[in-house]
């Protein structure tokens, strides 16, 4: 029991003795750290037209459960950043101090970027694949890439403009693309496609939302074996996922998508199609975010950038520990080893806000989390860049795609509301119009004499859903 007291006591114990505030002045946030308002503003956006989207789209609402989605992001998504946070030997990232911060560890924003990431993959992919009655594993294949794309530019700018510190030797984030950790892409794919698949498989069960909500907070446990999994495909050691765990589950999900396997097991339940595109109002949205992303890269400059918040302990270099996996890792940053591509110490503060606090000045017991940082400059610009509008780009075409695809009714007859579809995929004609008996009709035309009699036959259904003269005789 004190082992459990300290496993998740030892997180809060620092909490109080931290110069925290729940609300930070917006002017001083300008003057320091400009970039970091642009994400938190964008994330706010994006969250409130996300709930507009859930609670006021009408189409098929019950049965996209849109609002289910909504809510299931800021539970499942949360839980899972401070499942990972509360853990010591797991913990390796330190959320910069926001307009709003719900702990000194959480600014408000981040339970809306889980909701941003994950609602919208998650509603693009159902469109595409569940709505076209089509394999729940394609669908959380799609929504686990769309995740990817979706955070990628997200995750490229956050490092590299302070909106987040990374443990500089944690072997979980030590292999990167671009500044970027392997294992955060890697993650993303997979706990958004478990999210999706587990929303899928208890709307395809015919659960209440209740029930619903809470298989898919099962998805960090499956997160955990499917990353796994893909790491051994990736040939990296577990543990340590990398560019080549990306990789890995990229092409398998990309094949997902593209094979689109139905398991017999699966309880498909068949999903009503949607009859259109989602409102322009949603594509544009999310063509503004990805906009937005290449707007900060683009404006602001990562050596004017300064972080006064929680960072990775600042102690004695020699210091370790172990992480979850059982890898050794340095425990503190030093003077002499620090991640210098992102960060330094010697900061020119802006007049307005905070003075710098050193980490020698804050140092308690020999250590010190509460220290001011300040952004270096890109060490590529040109590639950074590049990859941060490949990446924008193809993201804001992959949601317009999904967002715009729906099942168009093939060409024909619509089918009258006296044909109603059983269980069975035979079609029946009701009693009404199959007791209609022939008619004969008498055609008058100047000139001509003869009396016509023509014989319809009762109506058949075809097989496209329409309906069909079976017979017609036409006597003189």
């Amino acid at each position: 029991m004190d082992s459990l007291s300290w496993l998740f006591l030892e997180h809060f114990r620092e909490y109080n003795q931290w110069p925290w505030r729940s609300f930070n002045p917006l002017e001083q946030q300008l003057a320091h750290h400009p970039s970091f308002v642009f994400a938190e503003v964008l994330f706010f956006l994006l969250s409130g037209f996300a709930f507009l989207h859930a609670a006021c789209e009408s189409y098929a609402k019950e049965e996209r459960r849109l609002m289910l989605i909504w809510v299931a992001t800021f539970i499942v998504g949360t839980v899972n950043d401070y499942i990972f946070m509360l853990l010591p030997v797991v913990d390796n990232f330190w959320q910069a101090q926001g307009l709003i911060m719900l702990t000194p560890r959480m600014p408000l924003y981040i339970p809306c970027v889980y909701n941003g990431f994950m609602y919208w993959s998650t509603v693009a992919a159902a469109r595409v694949f569940r709505h076209a009655r089509s394999s729940a594993l394609a669908e959380a294949s799609f929504a686990g890439l769309l995740a990817m794309i979706f955070y990628a530019p997200y995750d490229m700018c956050g490092a590299r403009f302070l909106w987040w510190t990374w443990h500089d030797t944690d072997p979980g984030v030590a292999l990167r693309w671009l500044g970027v950790p392997g294992g955060s892409t890697a993650w993303t794919i997979t706990f958004t496609a478990c999210f999706s698949l587990l929303l899928r498989l208890g709307a395809d069960l015919g659960w209440s939302q209740v029930k619903t909500l809470a298989l898919a907070c099962w998805s960090t446990p499956l997160m955990i074996i499917v990353l796994n999994v893909f790491t051994v495909l990736g040939l990296d050691r577990i543990g340590m996922p990398g560019p080549q765990t990306v990789l890995a589950a990229t092409l398998c999900f990309a094949a997902m998508c593209i094979c689109q396997p139905k398991p017999e097991a699966w309880p498909q339940k068949k999903a009503q199609l949607l009859n259109g595109p989602e409102h322009w109002s949603v594509r544009a949205m999310l063509c503004t975010y990805f906009a937005t992303l290449v707007l900060v890269g683009l404006l602001f400059s990562p050596e004017k950038q300064v972080s006064t918040g929680v960072h990775q302990q600042f102690g004695s270099c020699d210091a370790t520990d172990i992480d979850l996996m059982g890898y050794e890792r340095k425990r503190y940053i030093c003077r002499e080893r620090f991640p210098t591509t992102y960060f330094h110490f010697e900061c020119r503060m802006p007049e307005a806000g905070m003075e710098q606090i050193t980490p020698e000045a804050a140092l308690t017991d020999g250590v010190a989390s509460w220290y001011t940082i300040c952004g270096q400059p890109h060490a590529d610009y040109q590639n950074w860049l590049s990859g941060l509008l490949v990446l924008c780009g193809t993201g804001a075409l992959l949601f317009l795609f999904a967002f715009s695809t729906y099942l168009k009714e093939e060409s024909g007859c619509k089918m009258p509301p006296s044909v109603v579809e059983s269980e069975n995929p035979e079609v029946k004609v009701s009693d009404e119009l199959g007791k209609r008996q022939p008619r004969s009709s008498t055609p008058r035309r100047k000139g001509w004499y003869t009396k016509c009699t023509t014989t319809v036959q009762p109506f058949k259904v075809n097989q496209t859903g329409g309906l069909k003269l079976e017979s017609s005789l036409r006597t003189c």
